[in-house]
C-alpha cells in the first residue's frame, strides 16, 4: 500500500511542476533564512552568517535535485528532454533527416508488405471456432504424391472414426453458371458436406447455415451465398434470403448468407456459394455421379479432434481405418490409390496456394530484411560521420558532469526519432505493396483471395522492426561517440584531420554493406536466369498465336456419337473462320493444371521392373489437335476422323514412352494393352510438357476424342491473327451450332505459360526491385560518407596541394581508402554468395545456386556503382582552392 501510495505521489509530482517550484523555493528560503537567524543571534556577521546557512542546509539548487528525484519520475523527465533535444538535433539537419526516414520507410515498408504476405498465407488461422482442434486428412500414393478423396472413402471414415468430433469433405466447383434475375456470371463455389458449417463452428450472418439434413438426395435444393455475393447481387444479407439461384442450370433456394470474414477453408479461394454434396449431379453433371465412384477422388477432408486424442492418435486410428477400407477394394481400378492418409494440423486450412508460394516467400522475407540491414548500416555509416562533427558538444557534457550512459540514451533516442516515423511510413508504403503483391500472386489468372489487411500480428512486426533498427543502427554510433568524446583531448582545436591508420566502424560497416549487397544482388541474378530459363524452355509446343475456349458438352447432354458429331462440327466451323489457321480439341489440354494418368500399360517384349514402370500420363485430343499446338509428329500419322468407335483402336505416344516402352524398336505399329484393351500405336509425337514446366517429361499417351468420347473440355485454335482478335468471331460461330452450348472462358495458350511462371514473376520482380533498391542505398551511403570525409579533411588536402600535390594525386588518395573497403566487402560478399544462395537451389532451374557469371557479374555491377559513388567527392576534393581551405582552417 505504501509503494502504490508512492508512486501516485510521485505521479502527480509531475503535474503542476511551475506552482511546486515556486513553493519548494519560498519553503527552502524560508528554511535558509532561519538558519541565518539562528548564526546572527549567536554573533556572525551577516555574510558568514549566510555562508553557514548554505553549508547547513547542503546547496539550494541540490536539496532542490534531490527533490524533484523523490517526488517526480525522473527517467520519465528525462526521456521527455531527450525527446526534445533530438528533435531540435534533427530539425538542424532536414536532409540528413529526410534521407534517413525516407530509406527506413522503405526498408521497413518492404519488410512489412512481404510480412502481410507471409501473415496470409502461413500464420493466420481460419476464422472458425477453436481453429486449434482442426487437423488435415491427405491421402498419398505409392509415388509419394498428395491427392484427394473419393466420397465413399469420406464416408467410411466419418462413419467409424473414433477421434473426431466431426470430419468434412469439401469439393470445388469452379468456374459455374450462377444466374440470379436472369442475370449470368462464371463464379466459384463449394459442394461441402452437410456438417460443414457446425463442425467449423460458422454462425450465418443472415437466416441459417447448411446442415445433414439438406445434405439428403430426398431434401429441397438449397445453398449458402458468401456475404461478398450477397451484397453485390442483392445489396444486403437479409434481402437475398428465400430468393432463387441458379447453379449451372440447377435452382437452388438461398437458405443463408455465410459471415463477412469466412471465405472458405482454403486459403487462397474465396467461394461465393455453398451447396451440399447431395446436389453434385444436379449442379456438376459432368463426371457423371462422383458419389458413388471410389477411383474419381475429387475431395479434400478436415476434421475436428475431440477432447483428448492428440494428432499422433488421431493418425493411428486413421491408419487402422485405411486398411480396413482398402480391404473392401481388393481389385480393380479402384483398389490402392492410397497408400497411407497423413494427419497434419489444420488451424490455417487447406490451401495449394501455401505449398506453391510459401518457399518464395520466405525467401523474399530473407531478401527484404537483408535490404533492411543494408539500410541500417548505411545510417550507422552516416551517423557515425555525424558524430565526428559532435566531439566537441560530447566532449563538453562530459566534462560538465555528464555521464556516459545518459549521452549513449540521448544518442539512441535521436536514433528512435528516425526509425519510428521510417516505421510508421514505412506501413503506409506496406498497404500500397500489398496491392502489388496480389497482382503477382496469382494462379492461372484467377482471382487470389488473401486477407492482407493489417492486424494486431503485422502492427506488431512493424512497431519491432521499427524499435529493432532503430537500436541496431543506433547503438554502434552511440558508443563510438562517447569513447571518442574523451574531455581532455576533444576541447582542443584540431587544426588538421588526417587520414586514419587504421580500420574504423565506418570502413567496418561499409564493407559489410558492400557484403550483403553482393549477395542480395546474387540472389536476384539467380532468380531473374531462372525465369530467363524457363522462358526459353522448349515445352515442346508453340505457344504463340494460340485460342483457347472452354467448353463443357456433356453438361448440355452430347455423349457417344453425338459427342464425335459435335467435334467434327466445331472442328471443321472454327477451321472456317478466317483468320483461323487450325482447330482442335482435348479433354485435358497442356498446361491445363490436370490431367489425367493411367497404370498398368504393357505391350510384347517389355518387362516392368515395378508398377510404376507402367504408369503414363494420358489424354483425349482429336485430329487438328498436333497440328494446332505445333506439336511435330516424328513417326507414323495423327488421328483422323476415320478413327471411329467402329474402327481399331489407336493411340498415339510421345518420344520418352516410346524409348520407355520399345527400347529403341519403332513403335508405330505394335499395341499397347491397358484396361484390357489393345491399342495400335499410330504415331510419335515430340515429347512436350503436360502438366507443369518444371516436371520431367512424362510418358504419355493420347486417344482419339472421335473413337473414344469424352467431355470436349477445351477448343484450341491456331490464329494468323492475334489470337483474342477473332475470339468473339468463334464464340458467335459455336452458338451457331448450337445456342444451348456452354462456353467457358477465353485465353490464348501464351498466357496459360505465363500463369505457370508466377511463382518465378513474383521472385524475380520484387528481388530485382530490391536489387536495385539496394544499389542505390549503397550509392547513398558511399557517396554520404566520402563526402563528410572530404569536408573534414579540407584543410590537409588544401595543405597538399598547397605543396603541389596534383589533382589526380588528391582523386587517387580520396580512392585509395575507398577501393580497399570495396575490395573486402567484393571477398566478403562472393564468400557469402558461394555459401548462402545452395539454401535456394530448389527454387531454381536451369542454373546451378553458385554460378559463377551470376555472381561475378554481381560483384562487377555493385563495383562500378561504388566507384561512380566514390568519384564525385573525390573529384570535388580535387578541385579544393588551397588558400580558401587553409583561410577556412
Amino acid at each position: 500500500m505504501r509503494r502504490l501510495r508512492g508512486g501516485l505521489l510521485r505521479l502527480a509530482g509531475l503535474f503542476g511542476k511551475t506552482r511546486r517550484e515556486r513553493e519548494l523555493s519560498d519553503e527552502l528560503e524560508g528554511h535558509l533564512q532561519m538558519h541565518i537567524d539562528d548564526n546572527l543571534r549567536d554573533g556572525m556577521p551577516p555574510r558568514e552568517a549566510r555562508r553557514a546557512a548554505l553549508l547547513k542546509l547542503g546547496g539550494v539548487e541540490q536539496v532542490k535535485e534531490q527533490v524533484r528525484d523523490r517526488r517526480g519520475l525522473p527517467l520519465l523527465e528525462t526521456t521527455w528532454q531527450d525527446l526534445r533535444y533530438a528533435l531540435r538535433v534533427l530539425r538542424k539537419t532536414p536532409v540528413f533527416t529526410a534521407v534517413a526516414i525516407l530509406s527506413l520507410a522503405l526498408g521497413i515498408g518492404a519488410n512489412t508488405a512481404i510480412f502481410s504476405l507471409v501473415n496470409a498465407l502461413l500464420l493466420r488461422s481460419l476464422p472458425v471456432s477453436q481453429p486449434g482442434q482442426l487437423v488435415l486428412l491427405t491421402p498419398i500414393d505409392k509415388g509419394n504424391f498428395e491427392g484427394n478423396f473419393a466420397y465413399p472413402d469420406y464416408q467410411r471414415l466419418r462413419d467409424r472414426n473414433q477421434v473426431f468430433s466431426g470430419l468434412i469433405a469439401s469439393g470445388s466447383l469452379n468456374r459455374a453458371d450462377v444466374t440470379v434475375d436472369a442475370l449470368t456470371e462464371q463464379l466459384d463455389g463449394e459442394m461441402v458436406s452437410g456438417n460443414y458449417f457446425s463442425v467449423l463452428g460458422i454462425h450465418a450472418a443472415a437466416g441459417r447455415l447448411l446442415s445433414d439434413d439438406d445434405d439428403r438426395l430426398t431434401a429441397p435444393a438449397v445453398a449458402v451465398i458468401s456475404h461478398r455475393f450477397s451484397v453485390q447481387r442483392f445489396g444486403a444479407p437479409s434481402v437475398a434470403l428465400g430468393k432463387t439461384v441458379e447453379v449451372n442450370g440447377a435452382p437452388l433456394a438461398i437458405a443463408g448468407v455465410a459471415p463477412q470474414e469466412f471465405y472458405g477453408e482454403s486459403t487462397g479461394k474465396a467461394p461465393d456459394f455453398w451447396v451440399p454434396i447431395s446436389l453434385q449431379m444436379r449442379v456438376e453433371p459432368n463426371p457423371g455421379d462422383l458419389l458413388n465412384i471410389r477411383y474419381i477422388t475429387w475431395l479434400d477432408l478436415i476434421g475436428r479432434l475431440r477432447p483428448g486424442p492428440t494428432i499422433a492418435q488421431a493418425q493411428a486410428n486413421v491408419a487402422v481405418l485405411q486398411s480396413q477400407i482398402q480391404a473392401e477394394f481388393k481389385t480393380g481400378p479402384e483398389s490402392d490409390y492410397i497408400h497411407h492418409i497423413a494427419v497434419a494440423p489444420g488451424s490455417k486450412g487447406s490451401a495449394e496456394l501455401r505449398q506453391k508460394f510459401s518457399r518464395p516467400v520466405l525467401a523474399l522475407l530473407v531478401i527484404v530484411a537483408v535490404v533492411l540491414l543494408i539500410a541500417c548500416t548505411n545510417l550507422a555509416n552516416l551517423l557515425l560521420a555525424r558524430a565526428a562533427s559532435r566531439q566537441r558538444e560530447i566532449a563538453t557534457r562530459l566534462a560538465i558532469g555528464a555521464s556516459r550512459s545518459r549521452l549513449v540514451r540521448q544518442l539512441l533516442t535521436e536514433s528512435l526519432l528516425l526509425s519510428i516515423p521510417g516505421g510508421m511510413l514505412g506501413l503506409a508504403v506496406a498497404l500500397w505493396g500489398t496491392g502489388v503483391l496480389l497482382t503477382l500472386v496469382n494462379t492461372g489468372g484467377r482471382v487470389v483471395a488473401l486477407n492482407l489487411q493489417p492486424d494486431a500480428r503485422i502492427l506488431l512486426f512493424t512497431t519491432a522492426v521499427s524499435i529493432l533498427t532503430g537500436l541496431l543502427f543506433g547503438t554502434i554510433p552511440a558508443l563510438q561517440a562517447v569513447r571518442s568524446g574523451d574531455p581532455a583531448t576533444r576541447l582542443g582545436v584540431r587544426s588538421v584531420a588526417g587520414r586514419e591508420k587504421h580500420w574504423g566502424w565506418r570502413e567496418a560497416l561499409m564493407a559489410a554493406q558492400v557484403a550483403l549487397s553482393v549477395l542480395l544482388l546474387a540472389t536476384g541474378g539467380l532468380f531473374l536466369r531462372t525465369l530467363r530459363n524457363l522462358q526459353s524452355l522448349d515445352p515442346g509446343f508453340r505457344a504463340d498465336n494460340v485460342l483457347l475456349i472452354g467448353l463443357d458438352s456433356r453438361r448440355d447432354g452430347y455423349e457417344g456419337a453425338r459427342l464425335s458429331q459435335l467435334a467434327a462440327k466445331l472442328i471443321e466451323r472454327s477451321a472456317a473462320i478466317p483468320g483461323v489457321r487450325s482447330a482442335g480439341l482435348s479433354f485435358f489440354g497442356s498446361l491445363s493444371g490436370a490431367g489425367g494418368s493411367g497404370c498398368c500399360f504393357s505391350t510384347d517384349g517389355f518387362t516392368p521392373r515395378n508398377r510404376q514402370d507402367q504408369q503414363a500420363a494420358l489424354d483425349y485430343v482429336s485430329p487438328g489437335y498436333f497440328q494446332t499446338l505445333g506439336i511435330p509428329l516424328l513417326a507414323g500419322r495423327e488421328f483422323s476422323f476415320r478413327d471411329t468407335a467402329n474402327s481399331p483402336q489407336v493411340a498415339i505416344i510421345n518420344e520418352t514412352m516410346a524409348r520407355h516402352f520399345f527400347n529403341g524398336r519403332s513403335a508405330v505399329g505394335h499395341r499397347l494393352t491397358w484396361v484390357k484393351k489393345e491399342y495400335e500405336v499410330v504415331g510419335v509425337v515430340k515429347d512436350a510438357k503436360y502438366r507443369e514446366l518444371r516436371e520431367k517429361t512424362p510418358r504419355m499417351i493420347y486417344f482419339s476424342l472421335i473413337q473414344d468420347p469424352h467431355d470436349l473440355n477445351r477448343l484450341e485454335l491456331r490464329t494468323a491473327v492475334p489470337p483474342l482478335a477473332v475470339a468473339q468471331t468463334v464464340r458467335q460461330a459455336l452458338r451457331e451450332i448450337d445456342p444451348r452450348l456452354h462456353i467457358g472462358d477465353t485465353s490464348t495458350l501464351s498466357k496459360r505459360l505465363d500463369a505457370k511462371l508466377s511463382r518465378e514473376y513474383l521472385l524475380a520482380d520484387l528481388s530485382g526491385f530490391f536489387s536495385g533498391l539496394t544499389l542505390l542505398l549503397v550509392s547513398i551511403g558511399i557517396y554520404g560518407t566520402l563526402a563528410y570525409s572530404v569536408a573534414r579533411r579540407t584543410s590537409e588536402i588544401g595543405i597538399r596541394m598547397a605543396l603541389g600535390a596534383r589533382p589526380s594525386a588528391v582523386r587517387a588518395m580520396i580512392l585509395r581508402d575507398i577501393l580497399l573497403v570495396i575490395a573486402a566487402g567484393l571477398a566478403a560478399g562472393i564468400a557469402a554468395a558461394l555459401v548462402s544462395t545452395r539454401l535456394i537451389a530448389s527454387l531454381l532451374f536451369g542454373v546451378n545456386p553458385t554460378d559463377p557469371a551470376t555472381i561475378v557479374s554481381a560483384a562487377l555491377l555493385l563495383s562500378m556503382v561504388a566507384l561512380a559513388a566514390g568519384y564525385i567527392p573525390a573529384r570535388r576534393a580535387s578541385r579544393v582552392d588551397p588558400l580558401t581551405a587553409l583561410r577556412v582552417e
